[in-house]
């Protein structure tokens, strides 16, 4: 399946965005791109932090095409999973979130999420995951977080670190 329209599936992302700047016009670009949006939507669930980078320059509608059906998936992932610390008064607000975070992206990654990937996904799409909201303004070493009572804390990425390590430990041996 090779062609003018049909560029050889096993491209990388690369060849195809080479292969979309070829066009001058959005609208062509985006119909082009229609064909791709799950594949881009795959890409995110394995590499979310990086596909910013590679869409960007594309239409405004196809990203948020490809970030929805993300989303999509991804919600409906999070209501299959049994996720420990879900009404668990003994972990804070953060707490909670932290592991919410790294045991979905464990399951749906297949192994273990680095640090740098849970941190990324915290601060950048929090809205994804299903607890009201407690992110505040994020910055590129810290961010907010608000408590139940409404006091707002602030967390440093060494604090998150060594948080997210100790509620691995307690875990050991789950997702």
């Amino acid at each position: 399946m090779e062609g003018k329209y049909y560029p050889e599936l096993s491209l990388d992302f690369s060849q195809l965005i080479d292969y979309v700047n070829t066009f001058s016009d959005d609208f062509q670009k985006l119909r082009f791109l229609s064909q791709y949006v799950r594949l881009f939507a795959i890409y995110a669930e394995h590499e979310p932090y990086k596909l910013d980078e590679l869409i960007g320059k594309f239409p405004k509608k196809f990203r948020e095409q490809v970030w929805e059906l993300y989303k999509k998936e991804f919600q409906r992932g999070l209501k299959t999973l049994d996720v420990k610390g879900e009404g668990d008064e003994s972990l804070n607000e953060i707490e909670a979130l932290i592991e919410k975070i790294d045991v979905a992206m464990h399951k749906r990654m297949g192994n273990k999420p680095t640090q740098n990937i849970v941190w990324h996904e915290l601060r950048n799409r929090p809205e994804q995951y299903p607890v009201e909201e407690i992110i505040g303004e994020v910055g590129p070493k810290q961010f907010e977080w608000f408590s139940r009572d409404g006091k707002k804390h602030l967390m440093q990425y060494s604090t998150f670190k060594k948080t997210l390590s100790n509620l691995r430990s307690k875990r050991k041996g789950l997702p």
